[in-house]
């Protein structure tokens, strides 16, 4: 199954930058079978400059959780992800202590006097 996903614009200069360093003309790529991720996701980090092993779910859940974190809505998230369901995506929502305690700042205060 195909799936069609935009690209931001810092994740497009990240592409041209790795692409200028490996010394390619063109940033445009076939994602790798699924067999020869790891591999792939190696040689990207290692052409990034990142000195940690970086897997295809870690990246996954890094990107989840950050566009979680952006406010973007759990169905565009979903969607980019290529869930076929939202009870998949919804393992991402997982609020951190900051997110509560902001939500909780938001509740009207309450005059005891």
């Amino acid at each position: 199954m195909n799936h069609n996903v935009p690209m931001t614009d810092q994740a497009h200069k990240i592409l041209h930058f790795v692409a200028k360093k490996e010394g390619l003309e063109e940033i445009f790529f076939d994602l790798p079978k699924a067999t020869n991720v790891s591999s792939s996701m190696k040689k990207w980090t290692e052409a990034a400059g990142l000195n940690k092993k970086i897997t295809f779910h870690s990246a996954r859940h890094t990107f989840a959780m950050f566009a979680i974190s952006a406010d973007i809505d759990i169905f565009t998230v979903s969607k980019l992800l290529g869930h076929s369901k939202i009870d998949t995506t919804q393992i991402y929502a997982k609020l951190s202590n900051k997110e509560k305690l902001t939500a909780l700042q938001k509740m009207p205060n309450i005059d005891f006097s």
